[in-house]
């Protein structure tokens, strides 16, 4: 495979997302965790990163070097924080993430099949839903959406993005499609556009 280059989605989101850890660790944000031990795990997590950008080194090696920092990550965190989770599950699956072809900005994440267990309307918005869903391997999940027609024991397909705040619930993923399969089965994105925008998201914020 061709090795990884500056521009490569999947390393510029670890990179935006760790940016985005360190701020909101800095202001205290999360609960159970040395704060100061935290800020500096992110902070060398931070710049290996951008060494590993601009190392064009083959993706099994930039994914053996991911996997090693999750020990260090892991005794710092707390790994309830929905954040801190998505984190440690990314660097957990490196190999997986650096193991395939990129074609654009969808492949910085996986997506899975996951089954839904509940849906209620969202306390503080109208036009959204607050779903609890079961996806295999990666667990039980709250996800967000502006799907009117989503019901309980529909199978949907779930890209794994960074966590994202709507107003006041946190959501663990996004809805990109209906999906068939088993729930944490890898699978592609039935819309890869509205993933690669999500992605977008995080890295124009870099």
């Amino acid at each position: 495979m061709e090795p990884v280059t500056p521009e490569d989605p999947r390393i510029r989101l670890l990179i935006s997302f760790v940016s985005h850890l360190k701020d909101r660790a800095s202001s205290g944000a999360y609960s159970d965790v040395n704060r100061r031990r935290l800020v500096e795990v992110l902070e060398r997590l931070e710049s290996k990163l951008q060494e590993l950008r601009y190392s064009y080194l083959p993706p099994d090696r930039v994914a053996e070097e991911l996997s090693a920092l999750r020990s260090e990550l892991e005794e710092a965190a707390n790994p309830e924080e929905p954040d801190l989770r998505w984190l440690l599950e990314y660097l957990e699956r490196a190999d997986r993430l650096f193991g395939r072809e990129v074609r654009d900005e969808a492949d910085a994440v996986l997506c899975t099949v996951c089954e839904v267990l509940s849906v209620r309307e969202h306390p503080e918005a109208d036009n959204l839903r607050v779903t609890t869903v079961e996806a295999g391997d990666f667990g039980r999940r709250t996800v967000v959406t502006n799907l009117e027609d989503v019901e309980e024991g529909d199978l949907m397909a779930l890209a794994l993005l960074p966590p994202r705040e709507f107003m006041g619930v946190v959501s663990e993923g996004m809805f990109c499609g209906r999906a068939d399969g088993d729930p944490g089965e890898i699978i592609e994105p039935p819309d890869r556009g509205e993933v690669r925008s999500a992605v977008m998201e995080w890295l124009e914020g870099e």
